[in-house]
């Protein structure tokens, strides 16, 4: 879903896809996957609780994370697409939504990893 909905856009009379934009929603994906299941691991396991408060609890369910995670995911990329597809001032600003999804999903995975852990 996430990743035809970020994907796929009407040129004219025809359908194209963006292959760039398709390897980077798949790669968004992963992350967030790997972000939201490494929390679910880390709050079972370990003494650490959810900070954000888009989750409205301190413990989400899988259920929470999924159903409000991907849909903001969605969300910022299709806006970035959008806004890179149809304003050609902003071409340059296209591809950064997806970055910034991918980076937001990399570190929440780092902080979960990290999480009740001494850096020292």
């Amino acid at each position: 879903m996430k990743v035809i909905v970020a994907i796929l856009c009407l040129a004219g009379s025809s359908l194209a896809v963006d292959h760039r934009a398709l390897l980077w929603g798949g790669v968004n994906l992963g992350l967030a996957s790997l972000d939201y299941e490494t929390a679910l691991h880390v709050q079972a396991t370990r003494p650490c609780y959810e900070s954000d408060p888009i989750w409205g609890s301190t413990h989400p369910s899988r259920a929470t994370f999924y159903g409000r995670g991907l849909p903001l995911d969605i969300g910022v990329e299709a806006f970035g697409y959008w806004l890179g597809s149809k304003v050609p001032h902003h071409k340059k600003f296209k591809w950064l939504p997806f970055r910034v999804v991918s980076g937001w999903h990399a570190y929440g995975t780092y902080t979960n990893l990290t999480c009740g852990r001494s850096l020292r």
